[in-house]
């Protein structure tokens, strides 16, 4: 029996990996939530859950029935609750409320939830981080992070998308009455995975020249800024957002605050272990 040549054994290994496909990638223009995590498909399992426990909650927002309304308010309360059965009864059986986007990086997850509009995307995402820093809810998930667009990092759409972000912000900023005369500090959170196409100067360069022309005024403060604007690019995509209370709120971590060893600091393998899931995957390549 002849022994099979070089070229017959390298036929046969392509053609026996012919359904390979390439990593996908993010979706241009979509919004929704970044989540780093310890293990992936526990992870995914635990983001779906946690955030359907959100959506299932009355919003913050809505006020709360008071008594003593009369038989009135009761009986238009019973409606409003009826009429939101019926709304709930009629929704498609087959429709996801909470879709998983392809990311290409390990230990990232990004989701959609459709029931999420996208100016509300950020005080959720604020929502759940409250909770989850206040009682023990996450044992995969590390960190969270609101998307409020994804960008190509290759077109000039970039500019106008952060532009509209940062402009909603900074306008809401000053028309709240406390903010009179004042003037929105902010920081920029950069990271950069499995991409070359915009350096931490480049996007320090975009997110600087943009603030300028919405608040001339405006000044940097990297320890306690007003505002935290996202900038991650993720392989061939951007991924752009604005927070408020970022370094306050441990970086939107989603685990308890662990206590402090004896000599006053957290235990090193601690930390370690929460910024794990940011820095696996990471690979930065120099211009």
């Amino acid at each position: 029996m002849s022994r099979p040549s070089n070229n017959q054994k390298r036929s046969n290994y392509y053609t026996q990996n012919q359904g390979y496909k390439t990593p996908k990638q993010l979706e241009w223009h979509k919004y929704g939530i970044w989540f780093t995590c310890e293990f992936e498909r526990e992870g995914v399992r635990e983001a779906q859950n946690i955030v359907s426990k959100f959506l299932n909650e009355p919003s913050v927002s809505e006020p709360a029935p008071v008594g003593g309304g009369g038989d009135a308010s009761g009986e238009m309360d019973i409606a409003d609750e009826l009429k939101k059965q019926i709304e709930e009864a009629n929704r498609p059986k087959n429709l996801k409320r909470i879709r998983q986007q392809p990311t290409g990086v390990k230990h990232c997850l990004f989701f959609t939830v459709a029931d999420i509009p996208r100016a509300k995307i950020v005080d959720f995402v604020e929502k759940l981080v409250d909770e989850c820093q206040k009682t023990q809810q996450c044992r995969y998930l590390l960190r969270v992070l609101p998307i409020e667009d994804i960008s190509p990092s290759e077109s000039g759409d970039l500019k106008t998308k952060l532009r509209q972000i940062l402009k909603h912000h900074f306008d809401e900023f000053s028309s709240k009455s406390e903010n009179e005369g004042k003037h929105a500090t902010f920081a920029v959170d950069y990271k950069k995975r499995f991409s070359d196409q915009i350096s931490r100067q480049q996007a320090l360069d975009i997110v600087c020249e943009i603030v300028a022309e919405i608040d001339p005024e405006s000044k940097v403060n990297l320890t306690q800024p007003d505002f935290t604007i996202l900038f991650h690019v993720v392989r061939k995509a951007v991924l752009l957002g604005c927070l408020k209370n970022f370094n306050q709120k441990r970086k939107f971590a989603l685990k308890v605050q662990e206590e402090k060893d004896e000599d006053g600091g957290s235990s090193p393998a601690k930390k370690k272990k929460e910024e794990e899931a940011d820095e696996e995957g990471e690979e930065e390549k120099e211009d």
